[in-house]
């Protein structure tokens, strides 16, 4: 039996199915840019619907096949490489390549230029193609046809290097390819020396809108020598101090990072900014006060969720969590007593309100362990703003005033809920 969602559309060829190569190439074709920016101009509803499809135009069925056949896995998770296939293959537009081979603008020779650069750095080819070649433009400030001897290195956020390739290089990147260029681009060059993250604040919180990128000063330097007599001596001379180059940028960014002595005395280096300051407060201050004795198991790290987890102690506790789930910023486990202590970093995620308590108890159900749920604050004053969320039958505690605690619960002391009254 085969059964089929109501929306499902599906193509075919005289009730039967398509050629491999036609279905590959009329996918690509489906999900390129050209059909996006043809089908909006009439159409502003979610749902495409069978007259929607049969309405539409369609390449001839042999630039479908060819397309679908050069087609490769990798493809499929690069929309611009995809997006030049279809334009190849479909109008007969040339790709800007590396060597400027088939360029036909100061704009595509630009773009062409910026590749090769960066082919010469010696990045991999998800990292000189076009997207990243423009990205390279963004943080240089060049406009198409302008000389790479006045590139600028202002820092930008990843909205603003969009913003720039939108208004000078007509590139209209959706919003949701914002993570795409961030991760698949800003990413490998930060991990290259190429660009510096946030050199007006090193600690800036991961998730900050103000996160920024800027190209270094000797990738700068380079940049200006390009296209002269004396870029190649000054690329071999850039290459050579690179890994020490690498080196400083990692030293000047673990100087920054949050030192952190466990209770067993083992310790750690937090990623700096974020609710990471106070969860160190939770770890040295409230843990020797509040839970003698206990095991921490998780550590919610701003920078790297699952930086330490104890794994085979949540299973011998029952406990077995999506990997996706969201987490406590820190759970403390106390035997002594048999309990979970599940704390929250209200500083940046909000307090336990009754929503994230029953969240809690739903994530945590399975526990043999009673639960104890506790909210954080760096100080009393941050409480104040949060105080008619907090759910009963927890507690709060602020970093300021670390030998107090505030119970929601009017009966009991740091105790699970079901734990009768004394």
């Amino acid at each position: 039996m085969i059964g089929f969602e109501n929306h499902l559309n599906v193509f075919h060829y005289a009730n039967e199915g398509l050629d491999s190569d036609l279905a590959a190439g009329l996918a690509a074709w489906l999900n390129s840019e050209n059909l996006e920016l043809y089908f909006r101009q009439f159409s502003g509803h979610t749902q495409v619907n069978a007259t929607d499809l049969r309405n539409m135009q369609y390449p001839a069925r042999e630039n479908l096949i060819a397309l679908g056949q050069a087609l490769t896995p990798e493809h499929w998770s690069d929309q611009d490489e995809m997006d030049k296939l279809v334009k190849l293959h479909v109008f007969g537009q040339l790709d800007d390549d590396p060597g400027g081979h088939g360029v036909t603008s100061p704009a595509e020779q630009t773009v062409a230029d910026a590749r090769t650069f960066l082919k010469a750095l010696q990045f991999d080819a998800e990292r000189h193609n076009e997207r990243s070649a423009l990205v390279l433009l963004a943080l240089a400030q060049l406009h198409p046809g302008q000389p790479w001897d006045e590139a600028t290195n202002p820092p930008l956020r990843t909205v603003e290097i969009m913003d720039f390739l939108r208004a000078h290089h007509g590139r209209d990147y959706k919003p949701n390819t914002r993570e795409t260029i961030r991760r698949q681009t800003l990413h490998q060059f930060a991990a290259a020396g190429l660009v510096v993250q946030n050199p007006d604040q090193p600690d800036r919180p991961i998730n900050s809108p103000k996160w920024c990128y800027q190209l270094t000063d000797p990738a700068i330097a380079l940049i200006h020598k390009y296209k002269t007599k004396e870029f190649a001596s000054a690329l071999a001379d850039y290459l050579e101090k690179l890994p020490g180059l690498l080196q400083q940028y990692t030293a000047d960014r673990e100087l920054m990072r949050i030192p952190l002595t466990l209770p067993g005395g083992k310790t750690l280096a937090l990623s700096p900014g974020g609710q990471n300051p106070l969860i160190r407060d939770m770890i040295e201050k409230f843990c020797p006060a509040y839970t003698p004795g206990g095991e921490i198991l998780y550590i919610g790290d701003a920078g790297n969720k699952w930086q330490h987890v104890e794994r085979e102690a949540f299973t011998d506790l029952g406990v077995v969590f999506d990997e996706h789930g969201k987490m406590p910023d820190l759970v403390v486990f106390m035997p002594n007593k048999n309990w979970l202590v599940l704390l929250e970093a209200a500083s940046s995620h909000g307090p336990v309100h009754v929503q994230r308590f029953s969240e809690l108890k739903t994530l945590f159900a399975a526990s043999t362990a009673e639960l104890v749920f506790v909210s954080c604050f760096p100080s009393r004053a941050e409480m104040r703003k949060d105080l008619a969320q907090i759910a009963w039958e927890t507690e709060v505690w602020c970093a300021d005033s670390p030998n107090r605690i505030i119970h929601f619960d009017g009966k009991r002391y740091l105790e699970p809920e079901n734990t009768p009254s004394k």
